[in-house]
């Protein structure tokens, strides 16, 4: 039962990817480079951006959510994160969050 969950909750984050929002539009015309996990990690660990974790506690992400896919990027010159998450209940949210301080973005 649980795997069967995971695959419906896959197929509904692949949904929302795919047919996310008139958010996702702007956000991919406003992308920039995006960091390796190497950068980011270093980043994380100087103090340029928030570490992941603490991003997903002031997001108010659970525990118990799947962090599938994350990315930081820079959106009008600025990091952000890209983060795809899968809640326990199959509920998919993407959420893109300014890396030094977790505000969220707003197209513009």
């Amino acid at each position: 039962m649980k795997k069967l969950t995971r695959k419906i909750g896959a197929i509904a984050l692949a949904s929302a990817l795919l047919f996310g929002g008139s958010a996702n539009i702007s956000v991919s015309q406003n992308l920039g480079t995006c960091m390796n996990n190497r950068a980011i990690a270093v980043a994380a660990a100087s103090g340029v951006i928030l570490p992941l974790v603490e991003l997903l506690r002031r997001a108010g992400i659970g525990a118990n959510a799947n962090v599938l896919n994350v990315r930081v990027c820079q959106i009008q010159g600025q990091p952000y994160y890209l983060i795809d998450v899968l809640h326990p209940n199959g509920a998919a949210q993407n959420l893109i969050l300014r890396a030094n301080d977790g505000t969220p973005y707003v197209a513009g």
